[in-house]
């Protein structure tokens, strides 16, 4: 062992003696004697402690009086040193910062915490020699990764969230933490396999779940506010809600909302934050998954006025390029809208996802305490009133270039959509998001049944019959919107329109029984719409399955009592006459407009049974769709025949021709004993 020896007038005694006061950490904690030998004290050696000599030291040490055999001793400690850090270490690198955040070096970096230090991204060798995953060597392949990126282009992306830019993914997963990568492989391996995973995809799902969770839940606890644990809540929300596990979603969805505020209060006017889009793409998808899966827990009730984004939309997609033979754009008269602010159209459809969480949160409210609930629908202070001027505000500030008379969506060619799907994908699920939020808020079974049955008080019904034309209207365009796109053979993932295309299929539920054999028809054919794509979306989100199982109940539980006893169960939907009765269990309609987080009866199921109401359907409804006739669309839109042109699904409809109902028809057989529940 090397000892430090100084020239001079010491001598060996008194050099002796100094070398017994620079003790070593450990020895000097323990207030021991340390021999003092270099670069590990004989102490230390014996205990098997890290010996160790502070900085202090060196300042005893003249400088240029130190001996050979000091420096190879000093040599020989930072050998020492360097292999305990290589084997400490060596697997772990520092992340690239990041917009915002400081660069390595800088005294912001150095306050950094150890918690947060313990998290950075791992220096990954070349996954190109691997051919098969295993624990050991987890990282795919680029090629076997860019599989699962083109994935979830075509299945995720935009359905629901826009938390990625797809043209930088596969570079931004390469760069990203760990923990990052196995969130978003835990989510997209159940959509996919790829050769890489043969045979041992359960394995690779359980692997990177349980690494992910592991490590993004414990950050998220410590309240680490970084943008790669806030994009792993929102996968692994996903990833539970792909796996039926709702209630672990709804605690991930809450864990993700509250560390995103956090963020916020920290970086409150920060002006390099609030520009960033990776936060601002992250801030919307927690918006979107809290009012899509959450809306009861976290959507107060709707403001009077629209609220400024706290963060900018993220970007959209451009306005496909205008058909060679398109007319020019049609404007309205007082159109007040400006070209030059247009958001895109993701952000108008982020808009009506928003109040979508409004309406569910407002039919949650009346499903849980209806006697409570003494607001009078059509005053201008009702929640009612504020959602409509919510949706109004929001179409006041459409571009005109969104519109469907201008966009010439029925009059393109499937390569010319397929071309340009992420537009379009935007557009349509915006289009039934605008049709379906107006039908479900006004479902007859909410104004007809429960808040006329509960209130027991005279109702306008100019404002009846009006919920009752919205209600036919929107619904029938919600089903048409999504036939149109089936004719492209493109088919929609977004579970938010599975949702509403149940909710809204049970109006059609209740308008098959229509005396009108027009409505009753068509009604029955959106059923069968609504039946297809809730079992092909099923296969993509197990629990839209639980939708459709009870839109069968609700078909199967159907009482039709008619005047004429002679016509068979079969007919009685092709027949109705007037003084029909339907009976309907409100606990199936409740499951389709304001499900449980937790669903665990089957419909129908055991459980108390709640009571039944009555509604008789005895007259024809003002019906504003035609076949035959041109019609009028969302607001004068001409909807034609989807493929290469062709005649109209619907055609302008001439106001002598409208089928007009008579109210005192109307309230003259429904008295307030027929929405009364039959005990």
């Amino acid at each position: 062992m090397g000892e430090c020896k100084f020239p001079g007038s010491m001598d060996r005694s008194s050099e002796s003696r100094e070398r017994s006061r620079q003790a070593c950490e450990p020895c000097r904690r323990r207030k021991t004697k340390c021999p003092g030998e270099r670069p590990v004290c004989s102490t230390c050696q014996r205990l098997n402690h890290q010996c160790v000599y502070s900085l202090r030291d060196r300042a005893n040490v003249t400088s240029g009086r130190v001996t050979k055999a000091y420096a190879r001793a000093t040599q020989d400690r930072l050998r020492i040193l360097e292999s305990q850090v290589n084997d400490l270490y060596g697997a772990l690198c520092s992340r690239p910062s990041k917009i915002g955040e400081p660069s390595p070096g800088t005294p912001e970096s150095n306050n950094t915490s150890l918690r947060e230090q313990d998290w950075q991204a791992p220096l990954r060798g070349s996954p190109s020699d691997i051919s098969a995953f295993s624990p050991t060597s987890p990282h795919p392949p680029a090629g076997t990764l860019g599989h699962f990126i083109e994935v979830y282009r075509k299945v995720l992306h935009l359905q629901p969230l826009p938390l990625f830019d797809m043209d930088t993914l596969q570079s931004d997963l390469a760069k990203a933490p760990e923990f990052l990568l196995w969130s978003f492989l835990a989510l997209i391996l159940p959509f996919s396999g790829h050769e890489f995973y043969h045979g041992r995809e359960s394995d690779a799902r359980n692997f990177y779940s349980q690494s992910a969770e592991q490590v993004v839940v414990k950050m998220a606890v410590e309240g680490i506010p970084r943008v790669e644990v806030l994009q792993s809540l929102c996968l692994l929300a996903l990833r539970h809600i792909k796996e039926g596990k709702e209630a672990q979603a709804c605690m991930t969805i809450g864990m993700a909302s509250r560390l995103q505020s956090f963020r916020t209060l920290q970086q409150h006017n920060n002006q390099t934050e609030a520009r960033d889009l990776t936060v601002s793409r992250c801030h919307w998808s927690i918006r979107i998954l809290e009012s899509i899966f959450t809306p009861q827990l976290s959507i107060p009730s709707p403001p009077q006025t629209p609220i400024p984004p706290e963060y900018p939309y993220p970007p959209s997609a451009p306005l496909p390029p205008p058909l060679p033979s398109a007319s020019p754009t049609h404007t309205d008269l007082f159109d007040t809208t400006d070209p030059t602010n247009d958001l895109g159209i993701v952000a108008y459809g982020i808009q009506l996802i928003i109040i979508w969480g409004e309406t569910a949160s407002y039919l949650h409210s009346i499903r849980t305490n209806p006697n409570l609930n003494e607001e009078t629908p059509w005053s201008l202070s009702s929640t009612y009133s504020k959602l409509n001027h919510r949706r109004n505000e929001h179409e006041t500030q459409l571009p005109e270039s969104h519109l469907l008379r201008n966009v010439a969506f029925t009059k393109r060619s499937r390569a010319e959509i397929s071309a340009h799907q992420e537009y379009w994908t935007s557009w349509i699920s915006m289009q039934i998001f605008c049709h379906a939020l107006v039908a479900i808020q006004n479902h007859p079974f909410i104004h007809l049944v429960i808040l006329r049955g509960n209130r027991g008080v005279s109702q306008s019904r100019l404002f009846l019959q009006q919920t009752v034309d919205h209600a036919l209207f929107h619904s029938e365009w919600v089903f048409r919107l999504v036939q149109a796109w089936e004719n492209f053979d493109l088919p929609l993932h977004d579970p938010l329109i599975a949702h509403l295309v149940a909710a809204t299929a049970s109006i059609s539920w209740i308008f098959q029984f229509a005396r009108d054999r027009g409505i009753g028809e068509k009604a029955r054919g959106h059923l069968v719409v609504a039946e297809r794509l809730l079992s092909r979306m099923s296969t993509v989100w197990p629990h839209v399955s639980h939708r459709l199982k009870t839109l069968h109940a609700l078909q199967s539980s159907a009482s039709v009592a008619t005047t004429n006893p002679s016509i068979s169960s079969e007919h009685q939907g092709a027949a109705i006459t007037k003084g029909t009765t339907i009976t309907i269990q409100p606990s199936l309609f409740w499951d389709l407009l304001d499900p449980k987080i937790c669903p665990t009866e089957t419909p129908g199921s055991s459980g108390p049974a709640a009571p039944d109401a009555r509604m008789r359907v005895t007259t024809q409804f003002m019906h504003p769709l035609s076949e035959d006739e041109p019609s009028l669309g969302q607001g004068g839109r001409d909807v034609g025949r989807v493929g290469d042109g062709g005649e109209g699904l619907m055609s302008d409809v001439h106001v002598q021709e409208l089928e007009q109902l008579s109210l005192d028809e109307l309230f003259g057989q429904l008295g307030d004993d027929t929405f009364t529940w039959a005990l």
